[in-house]
């Protein structure tokens, strides 16, 4: 597997491609971020979570949530935005800071956490889905996708625009519907799933992804980071990354 990372507006950093370990023998990985000014900074993997983060996603998350901005994940499936929730509240949980945001969360409580009172409606709304929204969002993450109610969209929408939320994993859906930037953007998968059959990402819907980072008025830079699978040449992948930078 292999990592590509995309700019998209006013970002400074370059792109780049890094492969993932094989085994738990390989040295932890780095993440390597280069400005335009040719400075490096790098992101080491924490021995703690090494073991449960194969495709290096929860590095990748952790490397911007860190620092107090939001990442939005685009996975293929419903179950597969519940299992990424799952893998990243293991890796990460207890360990994402409150972001700002334009217009930050407010309860009637000053000294309640936001992620806690977030957590409260969630789980006051009943239900399996609500209680894992619930768990999910005390760790500042959660999913977003058809199986959600109206009540339970509503809460994780306002929560990530908020910034209590700090990162949201969803369907392919969401590209085309409401507006949640995010400072990056993670395609987990190259391809999209129909009638049991995996075709391509269409240019058209891997620009709306993508789109969705580094959105004027909401950051000052974007970033967007595409994970290749196995099944995707490097010509489709390239040219995908092309109809990204039109």
């Amino acid at each position: 597997m292999h990592m590509c990372t995309q700019n998209t507006h006013n970002s400074s950093h370059t792109q780049r491609m890094q492969p993932a370990p094989k085994d738990d023998s390989d040295r932890r990985p780095v993440v390597v971020t280069m400005d335009k000014d040719g400075k490096e900074s790098n992101t080491r993997h924490p021995e703690a979570w090494w073991s449960e983060d194969k495709d290096l996603l929860a590095l990748t998350t952790w490397e911007v949530v860190r620092q107090q901005k939001s990442v939005l994940i685009f996975s293929n499936t419903r179950r597969d935005c519940n299992a990424v929730a799952q893998q990243l509240c293991s890796c990460l949980g207890g360990r994402i800071p409150l972001r700002s945001a334009p217009h930050p969360a407010t309860t009637t409580n000053p000294d309640e956490n936001p992620r806690q009172a977030l957590a409260t409606e969630l789980a006051n709304l009943g239900g399996t889905t609500a209680a894992e929204l619930a768990a999910f969002a005390q760790h500042g993450i959660a999913f977003h996708h058809g199986d959600l109610s109206s009540e339970e969209r509503l809460l994780v929408e306002s929560g990530f625009k908020a910034g209590t939320l700090s990162v949201l994993v969803a369907t392919t859906t969401l590209a085309a519907g409401i507006n949640l930037p995010a400072r990056r953007v993670i395609l987990r998968h190259c391809w999209v799933e129909r009638n049991h059959k995996k075709e391509l990402l269409h240019p058209t819907v891997y620009r709306q992804m993508i789109g969705r980072a580094g959105r004027a008025g909401h950051d000052d830079r974007g970033e967007a980071v595409l994970m290749v699978t196995p099944g995707a040449t490097t010509e489709q992948v390239l040219g995908l990354m092309q109809v990204g930078c039109v």
